[in-house]
């Protein structure tokens, strides 16, 4: 079928949303510095989340401390001091290579260990507390009964269960908020999907749950997306042998995944470390390269910027940040492109627009244009190619595409 563009000519607005990129936080070299933005030094920053208020907490690995940045950039160290394993009160504790980091309702953190292989509770004062793990090893057990072997991220469901990818033992385990680690996912070291008691896994590194209850696990050595569903059964969405190619499902191609997050709309964005870019995952399965290219550090435009290897990523408020082994903490501003619109065939670029705002259709198509109250501003269908001033007002827009399978695609414009 023909391939087509849809021009709109826009107004000129006063908005000033743009994808780009720009380091919140960290000076582009190895230290530990408490400061605002570029002043402050990170080590081998790794885990990171974000609380409802902004606040981003970063696992920073190799300084063996937790650390806080503000939305304005401002760091500063919550708990941590010096290699090692105690409890305590903010950096009177101690902790050994943090990994992962997630945060619930009420303000508390936990973290995972590498060396330690212990799962770590911080309270909103600063109070750290083992809350799980002991030596190295596989145990499912209470509390510090408990092993695990090379833990990789951490995240928790809305009844407070933690949820860890225990990549040493090629496992998903589960803590309950009493302490009792079972193993949730996983048997022996492979590639299988199936049952959550049958599946395998080869380094699980990252792990993230949707709104659904559907979780989504960096199989790292298997350079594999796989989900497991709110009905207990594995599968692969992406990934397939090493490279760096995107495409549909397991045509695309990653190299050394390790962080992942969702977008709360179905899409998911993982980090490809070694690639040294931002990989998105719509809900159709369909990879592309969001952001990033080959090693560097640039900020700017999403199709410009450059990383080195990025390790983890969080959505939060339409932004996305990401902790890179370069020692930054970066952020790609006003998200919008969280539809579905990276599906084979379907691009919408610019967005947002100052000038012509194009769609890319490779086949037939109903387009429809609302305004924020829900009322039609726009319709076309048809093939050819055309160019149509639509005269709209300033300010934000819906696009609604209905292609000929009855597939729905909506995406938020803003015209500038």
């Amino acid at each position: 079928m023909k391939k087509f563009l849809f021009f709109i000519i826009f107004f000129t607005t006063t908005f000033g949303f743009s994808q780009a990129v720009s380091t919140l936080a960290g000076g582009n070299t190895y230290g530990y510095l408490d400061g605002t933005g570029t002043d402050a030094l990170f080590s081998n920053p790794n885990g990171i989340c974000v609380d409802a208020q902004g606040n981003l907490f970063v696992a920073d690995k190799s300084n063996n401390r937790i650390r806080k940045i503000t939305p304005s950039g401002e760091v500063s160290t919550i708990a941590g001091s010096t290699e090692g394993y105690q409890d305590g009160i903010g950096t009177n504790a101690k902790f050994n290579f943090p990994q992962g980091i997630c945060i619930d309702a009420l303000g508390n953190l936990y973290v995972t260990e590498v060396f330690n292989f212990k799962i770590r509770k911080i309270t909103p004062d600063g109070t750290v507390s083992t809350i799980a793990g002991s030596t190295q090893g596989f145990a499912d057990a209470t509390g510090t009964v408990a092993q695990f072997s090379w833990l990789g991220d951490i995240c928790i469901d809305p009844s407070g269960n933690l949820f860890v990818a225990d990549a040493g033992n090629n496992k998903i385990r589960k803590i309950t908020p009493a302490g009792v680690v079972t193993t949730f996912a996983g048997t022996t070291d492979g590639y299988l999907d199936g049952t959550v008691s049958t599946a395998k896994f080869s380094y699980p590194n990252g792990i993230c749950l949707d709104t659904l209850g559907n979780f989504y696990i960096v199989d790292t050595f298997n350079r594999r997306i796989r989900k497991i569903s709110n009905t207990g059964v594995v599968t692969t969405i992406a990934g397939s042998t090493w490279g760096n190619e995107d495409g549909q499902g397991t045509a695309a191609k990653f190299n050394y995944l390790t962080g992942i997050c969702s977008d709360g709309l179905g899409n998911l964005f993982v980090t490809d470390v070694n690639n040294h870019n931002i990989r998105k995952i719509a809900p159709s399965g369909y990879v592309s390269t969001f952001a990033g290219s080959t090693i560097g550090y640039s900020d700017g435009p999403i199709s410009t910027a450059l990383f080195n290897q990025p390790t983890a990523v969080c959505f939060f408020n339409g932004n996305l940040y990401i902790a890179e082994h370069g020692d930054n903490i970066r952020k790609i501003t006003n998200n919008l492109s969280i539809g579905n619109f990276d599906l084979k065939g379907v691009t919408i670029y610019p967005n947002p627009s100052d000038g012509n705002f194009s769609i890319s259709l490779e086949k037939r198509y109903l387009i429809k244009v609302y305004d924020v109250l829900g009322k039609l501003r726009f319709e076309k269908d048809n093939y050819s190619n055309t160019i149509i001033n639509s005269n709209l007002d300033k300010g934000m827009y819906y696009v609604r595409i209905l292609d000929e399978d009855n597939n729905l695609f909506i995406e938020k414009i803003i015209i500038k």
